[in-house]
């Protein structure tokens, strides 16, 4: 505890910034969702499978998209691709609700995606090519922490909002993102790294295909990132229905078991990663993967209120120690002049949150919705495999790199 307090002395008025940015770009997005969805169905008498290409138009295009931030963060600096995000990102929530088509939604929809990849990469950039391995540890722990705050407001003020008719909330937060733009031009600052990053080149869309198809580190984190999104989606799709069709009072359970996931991990995110600072990476991939399996396990074969509360905290405490683990593993396989370039890469996982309910909407109605969380479970120990695999490569890197280092 003494050295997390002495950590976070050490965080400046800027990087604090960047986290209340955060946090009010995180809140505006979740306040969207519930409000589109029920305003989708109750006023423009969408369709099911038309709610879920409007909602889901903005995860796809942010994964694309990151790929292109992450080449405008490596080559025009964090301060610009922050900058840019949250004024695009103002004026299209502003002008949200401008049009009432579902076409005009869509677009919107899509366009919210693609601004909101260039803050997410800016952020998990600024500063940490800087930052010692406690610091980065610290950093991305406040970051999920908050984020996780934003999920227990932003969804509750959307569905009171879509209840209220009232799209006006939209237009203030919009505003807000503009002058938080013009805050953030003045206060954050750029990392030192750009300034040493390689000269730009001519292809640069081609190169970075090219990184990622011949960084096998890479491939290998972002295939266990897309597929622990996959699992996780279930939590927002199947289990939703699970338990609406099988208690009675299912919508109460489920309200109460992602009340859990968010106040759980934004209240223990940091205590958590602090405690599990002295184990090397690979014992907190064994426990957080089998935290997450048991969780998925429990929900399969019991529906009993005291079961899914255990189940609730066991993804809580995987989600707390893998999410920071993936961001510092990201760290440690990326070059230093193309951090920005690699958590680009990394978006492609948010793939996953888009074919997972897909894949799972499949195994309910095949194999009824047991399987999903079986399967689900599963997936989550085959992950250690990679992990294993995936650290192992990184140990062989870093011994390779220090004979070099000796060498010359």
């Amino acid at each position: 505890m003494a050295s997390l307090l002495k950590n976070m002395k050490l965080i400046t008025l800027d990087y604090w910034l960047m986290l209340a940015m955060l946090f009010v770009m995180k809140v505006g997005q979740f306040m969207m969702f519930p409000f589109l969805a029920i305003y989708l169905s109750s006023y423009a008498h969408a369709s099911a499978v038309t709610i879920g290409v409007v909602v889901g138009a903005g995860a796809v295009v942010y994964a694309v998209i990151s790929l292109v931030a992450g080449l405008f963060v490596d080559r025009y600096g964090v301060r610009r691709a922050i900058a840019f995000s949250l004024f695009f990102s103002g004026i299209i929530l502003y002008f949200f609700f401008y049009n009432h088509s579902v076409v005009w939604f869509f677009i919107m929809s899509a366009l919210t995606g693609a601004t909101r990849s260039f803050f997410d990469v800016g952020f998990k950039s600024y500063k940490i090519s800087e930052a010692t391995p406690d610091m980065r540890r610290l950093y991305f722990s406040l970051r999920f922490s908050v984020v996780n705050s934003a999920a227990a407001v932003g969804p509750v003020l959307g569905a009171y909002l879509a209840t209220s008719h009232s799209a006006l909330p939209f237009k203030i937060v919009g505003v807000t993102y503009i002058i938080l733009c013009v805050i953030s031009i003045a206060v954050l600052q750029e990392n030192s790294i750009t300034t040493i990053a390689a000269k730009p080149s001519a292809r640069p869309f081609r190169d970075l295909l090219c990184v990622i198809k011949n960084d096998n580190s890479l491939l290998l984190l972002l295939s266990i990132s897309i597929i622990i999104w996959m699992v996780y989606s279930q939590l927002d799709s199947t289990l939703a229905q699970y338990l609406y069709s099988a208690l009675p009072d299912g919508v109460r359970v489920y309200s109460l078991m992602l009340i859990i996931n968010a106040v759980g991990c934004a209240s223990l995110q940091v205590l958590v990663t602090q405690a599990s600072k002295s184990l090397d990476e690979r014992t907190v991939c064994i426990y957080a993967m089998t935290s997450f399996a048991a969780g998925y396990f429990i929900i399969a074969f019991s529906l009993s209120m005291s079961a899914l509360v255990l189940a609730s905290l066991l993804i809580v405490l995987a989600e707390t120690l893998v999410m920071p683990l993936n961001d510092l593993l990201v760290m440690k396989i990326a070059p230093a002049n193309r951090i920005g370039t690699y958590y680009g890469a990394m978006g492609l996982a948010m793939i996953g949150l888009g074919i997972g309910p897909m894949v799972g909407g499949c195994l309910y109605s095949l194999l009824g919705p047991e399987s999903v969380f079986v399967v689900g479970g599963l997936l989550c120990l085959v992950t250690i495999i990679f992990y294993q695999k995936l650290l192992r490569r990184i140990s062989i890197s870093d011994v390779e790199g220090d004979a070099e280092l000796s060498a010359a």
